[in-house]
């Protein structure tokens, strides 16, 4: 199979074109309805030519498309340029008319169509944000083809502008704006799986990896399909860890697209960015007030407003999203790990030439230093009250207390005492933990158990397939996993010691994410199997499937309450990533989580009071936990420079174990949640992943 992720032209009508779905239903209405004027507007590379390139397809044979490229002004007025392009769409070579006054009704009207012949449509593809300016003489000659375009014609005109709607507000009356941005979540992992269907999977937390590093741009996510392509096909599968790798390839690959972008920043924007990249790092979050702070200690001058403006800037260009409090995110966290690469924060100052860092102040002498009486007067107090200590605990009387018994032998320690087990408040808690590791991105997935405190590790399955995602059964003695063994992911279980392995789910859909009931006679997963993730249960034994959520939503990664009477998982029906939970017969859906960003891999607490899971609302990948009435949901993994996942209880609670790439590679770490310690369990170069802790 080639590969199919293009990413050296627009998309054509051959091929695979992903979302974008309520832009053509809309246009297909207001046609309906006789508009005949529409403005596109989308920041370069987001698209543009390529939804155009489908409108044929989409529309029917009602509409004959006419790409028209746009030529530049060539020293022509907004109207003049647009009658010579229709003079072009006519088969004419110029405009009717001394070139200084146009009609655009008579123009039009040589295109005027016959009766049973199909509407033209003329796509003008793209004006240059430069192209744009004045906007006054545009918009004059917008509402003069408005006017010209009457219905009756059976012409109409989509004008593309390679700008968003806050950097060329062209506004007018009537003129539909159809604005193309970002791809969504869902979306996204659309244009990464359809392609390659058959031939590789994206596990789910890889293709959310991939919508954090481009923030949707199709473009790079093209680009990251089409590099993961090339490394993963031959394995079939794609997990976090191999897009991390791709995205240190995809920062060369996309040197010349951020190049660009960098050059058409204003110098305080880029005075801004290199800030992100120095101070905010993969956080990817920070207010106005940060930047300034951060400004001040370096010495450089940049006022507030230049500041502010920065950032209304880079929000028009959708570089940085603002998320409310002047605190703003950046879009694109693989342009921003650019930036961090290439271009410190005083390097840009000097570069400027418009900005500078002030010169230290010097130093005052010894005599002019303001000494702080009070300090000296703590430290004496101290002093003296240490030393007067010390003469009484000298000078006490030695008392001796007189018996009538001699003092007892120390008693023996009898030989067979049980040792306690130990406890969260006694060291480390009990039970034993599953997980899967790899020692390299070659290898394949195997499983692996180990003590909770990481010793004692055995490997259960080889690594002829990848065997991922275990979980323990309540009472310990068996495992479910998946596997990709018999050439897609199946549901398997086995028991403690490996033994005994049994595919449950022989479907040729994907199926994954399963979770015991807490009484062990059920096991519910996600599949694929609808052409869509929803959620199933079976029995233990992999008998009577049957189907629990119905949405064209993705909805996957199922986990029992401890009563037994709900399921949370994690859906994008609200148009992003979310737990939600529902009755274990998968009626009373509730959301539980709103939060804009990525919210996933839910994990009861043993009490069922209290939810865990992974959340990227900080800008990075951490562990909250709120009450299961969804109040308090704070975060307990508090890691800024590192991504935090895989979530699991204790089977006593008060203890959780994920994995983290905080010290390099992926580890799993346990927390105490009173104490907040961290132990890491695995402290070794491979590579160990989706934790579960039983008993």
């Amino acid at each position: 199979m080639r590969n199919p992720y293009v990413v050296d032209r627009p998309l054509n009508d051959q091929d695979l074109f992903v979302g974008r779905e309520a832009i053509f239903d809309r246009l297909r209405q207001n046609l309906a309805d006789g508009v005949r004027l529409f403005l596109l507007y989308g920041k370069p590379r987001i698209g543009k030519t390529s939804l155009l390139n489908q409108l044929e397809l989409r529309l029917g044979s009602a509409y004959q498309v006419m790409m028209l490229p746009w030529p530049g002004l060539g020293g022509q007025s907004p109207d003049q340029r647009l009658a010579t392009l229709i003079a072009q769409a006519c088969g004419q070579e110029s405009p009717p008319g001394d070139g200084a006054s146009i009609d655009l009704a008579a123009q039009l009207r040589t295109m005027a169509r016959q009766p049973g012949e199909p509407i033209r449509l003329l796509c003008i593809d793209a004006v240059p944000l430069p192209d744009l300016a004045p906007a006054a003489p545009w918009a004059e000659a917008l509402r003069a083809l408005q006017t010209a375009l009457t219905p009756d014609l059976g012409v109409a005109v989509i004008l593309a502008l390679q700008a968003r709607p806050a950097q060329a507000p062209l506004a007018v009356p009537g003129i539909p704006q159809l604005v193309l941005d970002r791809l969504t979540s869902r979306e996204t992992e659309d244009l990464l799986m359809l392609p390659v269907r058959g031939e590789m999977t994206f596990d789910l937390d890889a293709t959310a990896q991939i919508y954090r590093f481009t923030g949707g741009e199709p473009h790079l996510v093209q680009m990251f399909g089409q590099v993961l392509f090339d490394e993963r096909s031959r394995h079939g599968w794609v997990d976090v860890p191999e897009v991390a790798h791709a995205a240190d390839q995809l920062l060369s690959l996309g040197m010349n697209d951020f190049q660009e972008e960098w050059q058409r920043s204003s110098w305080a924007a880029r005075v801004v960015m290199a800030v992100y990249g120095e101070r905010v790092g993969t956080d990817g979050v920070a207010t106005a007030d940060d930047i300034g702070l951060y400004l001040q200690q370096l010495r450089i001058d940049l006022p507030k407003e230049d500041i502010d403006a920065a950032f209304a800037e880079l929000v028009s260009r959708d570089i940085v999203e603002m998320l409310g409090g002047r605190s703003y995110r950046f879009v694109n966290a693989l342009f921003l790990r650019w930036v961090k690469r290439e271009h410190d924060t005083l390097s840009t100052v000097r570069a400027s030439h418009k900005y500078h860092q002030r010169r230290p102040e010097p130093t005052s002498s010894w005599a002019a230093r303001q000494i702080d009486w009070w300090s000296i007067v703590l430290w004496g107090l101290a002093i003296l009250l240490a030393l007067a200590i010390a003469y009484v605990w000298r000078g006490r009387e030695r008392i001796v207390t007189w018996t009538a018994f001699p003092t007892p032998p120390p008693t023996a320690v009898l030989q067979g005492t049980p040792t306690l087990m130990p406890t969260p408040g006694r060291g480390v808690a009990a039970g034993k933990i599953v997980y899967m590791a790899k020692g390299s991105t070659q290898e394949k997935w195997a499983i692996f158990t180990m003590l909770s405190d990481g010793s004692d590790p055995m490997q259960l399955t080889d690594r002829t397939a990848n065997d991922t995602s275990p979980v323990w059964s309540p009472d310990g003695k068996r495992i479910a996993f998946v596997s990709d063994r018999d050439g897609n992911r199946e549901v398997y279980v086995m028991s403690a010691d490996g033994s005994s392995q049994l595919n449950l789910t022989r479907n040729p859909a994907e199926d994954w994410n399963p979770c015991w009931s807490p009484d062990g006679q059920q096991i519910a997963f996600a599949t694929f199997r609808d052409q869509n993730w929803e959620i199933y249960v079976m029995s233990a034994d992999g008998a009577n499937p049957r189907r629990l959520t119905r949405s064209p939503a993705a909805d996957y990664a199922p986990t029992w309450s401890p009563d037994g009477q709900r399921i949370a998982f994690v859906s994008d029906r609200s148009g992003d990533l979310d737990i939600w939970t529902m009755a274990a017969d998968g009626t009373d859906v509730r959301q539980y989580t709103t939060d804009a960003s990525t919210d996933q891999s839910p994990a009861w607490s043993p009490d069922g009071q209290q939810l865990a899971w992974e959340s990227y609302r900080n800008g990075d990948m951490e562990i909250f936990v709120g009450n299961a009435d969804g109040s308090d949901q704070h975060n307990v993994s508090q890691d800024a420079y590192a991504d935090d996942h895989g979530v699991t209880w204790s089977p006593w609670g008060g203890r959780i174990a994920y994995y983290t790439n905080r010290e390099s590679g992926w580890d799993i770490l346990t927390l105490d949640l009173e104490t907040g310690q961290r132990t890491n369990i695995t402290q070794s170069q491979d590579f160990e992943q989706a934790p579960h802790w039983g008993p």
